[in-house]
């Protein structure tokens, strides 16, 4: 036979049990929230945070950096992100790097300001040493896939890098 202690005692043990799930659930809830503000954002009217020029009116590709307390910064070029990451930010330690990616070769002749889609850039491949006029730093070009990365490079004799290469490459300043 059940005696009301061992009642009392189940009472407590399942709405202990039903206070520990509902936290756990919103604890999940705040990291999918706290994860969000860490996602790529559309450019729109976005000034270079380097060196104040409109970025959508600079030929992508371009970058945008996300940091701890969730501010978003954009670059108008690889160059001016590069120098960009190096720097120390009032926002905070940067959280994720991002770069528009094409798909397929671009023609490096070609002034494109669409927006393309942002991707992690540690997830790209870089070509570098494109020879474009107007940008800031020296001009590449980010792939989301290594294949028309080097389609483009081979069509112009030009080199291959993944984001750690480009970062010492731009960084240091060789070509």
């Amino acid at each position: 036979m059940i005696n009301t202690f061992q009642v009392k005692v189940v009472g407590e043990i399942t709405l202990m049990l039903i206070l520990v799930l509902l936290l756990v659930a919103c604890k999940s809830r705040q990291v999918v929230e706290h994860e969000a503000h860490l996602e790529p954002i559309s450019m729109n009217h976005a000034e270079c945070a380097l060196c104040g020029m409109t970025v959508r009116d600079q030929v992508s590709p371009r970058g945008q950096v996300v940091h701890t307390n969730g501010h978003h910064a954009f670059l108008c070029s690889i160059g001016d992100l590069v120098t960009y990451v190096h720097m120390p930010s009032s926002h905070g330690a940067i959280k994720r790097v991002y770069v528009e990616a094409a798909s397929t070769p671009v023609n490096i002749e070609n002034n494109e300001k669409t927006e393309l889609i942002w991707l992690p850039a540690s997830q790209l491949s870089f070509v570098a040493g494109v020879p474009r006029k107007r940008v800031m730093g020296e001009p590449a070009l980010a792939y989301d896939n290594i294949t028309a990365a080097k389609l483009s490079a081979r069509e112009h004799g030009l080199t291959v890098l993944d984001w750690k290469s480009m970062l010492q490459r731009l960084y240091s300043g060789s070509d």
